[in-house]
């Protein structure tokens, strides 16, 4: 595990070592658990809420400031096989350094992203965090090392020039359950790889800026979470994996957020911070 400060104040990253979904899901849970329990004993509130600072989610109402940035749950995934990394390149020529497991699986996940959405960001509030050019695009695009992507292909230090060892989804906060999400993201990748889906062209922004076309939806994700319902009901492929009876469940079950969410700014925003 890894500790370090953060952008906004009072903020830290946790950095949790890579293991397997299922055990990765369980110690994003003992985690968050500990650290809250720990926080409490010296009289703090430790809160993993995705924004928690109103006037700063409607940026012009107040002047940007990246002291408030929101939190998320960044989620890295690699494919591996007997213990080797299968989504990274070896020396054959390639196109982005990953193979065509890699590429297929994110293509994947980048085509069903705003169903996944309903999983990984299952409260209004997590779709106050995103917003453009705080390092959780709004967009459905990809590129190499830029935090400013909905999903970053990384390189770390230690890795062969240009070879991608993983990539980073920004579309995950510590209001999903962690399980549910996982599970999607991989029916997600699942799919790409059955129909053996080509992944777009990288986005290749400058400074880690990406500026884009505010007036095309096609290229956007769900701007709140009644979108995320819409988006998943026109899955068919996640429709037959989760099944519609689920589904409906878990519309119900969002519709109760969407209710929480309309509630006066106090209410809402005090429960959610003691919640998250």
């Amino acid at each position: 595990m890894q500790l370090h400060s953060e952008a906004g104040k009072g903020q830290f990253e946790i950095v949790l070592e890579y293991t397997d979904c299922h055990r990765a899901a369980n110690n994003l849970i003992i985690t968050h658990e500990i650290i809250k329990g720990i926080a409490r004993k010296h009289g703090l509130l430790a809160s993993f809420m995705p924004r928690y600072y109103y006037d700063n989610v409607y940026p012009w109402y107040v002047e940007y400031s990246k002291d408030d940035v929101g939190s998320g749950s960044h989620l890295h995934i690699s494919l591996s096989k007997n213990g080797e990394n299968v989504s990274m390149a070896s020396i054959e020529p390639n196109r982005y350094g990953m193979t065509k497991i890699g590429e297929s699986f994110m293509a994947g996940v980048l085509d069903h992203l705003r169903s996944i959405c309903l999983f990984t960001m299952p409260i209004e509030n997590s779709y106050e965090r995103l917003m453009p050019k705080s390092w959780n695009s709004s967009y459905l695009c990809w590129g190499v090392e830029c935090k400013e992507l909905t999903i970053r292909a990384c390189c770390p230090p230690g890795a062969p020039d240009g070879v991608v060892t993983n990539f980073e989804i920004k579309t995950f906060d510590r209001s999903a359950n962690p399980h549910l999400g996982l599970a999607c993201i991989i029916i997600a990748g699942i799919d790409g790889l059955r129909r053996n889906l080509p992944i777009p062209d990288p986005v290749e922004p400058e400074d880690d800026v990406f500026d884009h076309n505010d007036d095309n939806d096609d290229n956007r994700v769900p701007a709140s979470l009644r979108c995320s319902i819409i988006h998943i009901f026109s899955d068919e492929w996640f429709k037959e994996m989760l099944g519609e009876n689920f589904l409906i469940t878990r519309r119900g079950i969002c519709s109760d957020e969407i209710g929480h969410y309309m509630m006066g700014r106090d209410e809402k925003y005090g429960h959610c911070v003691f919640n998250f």
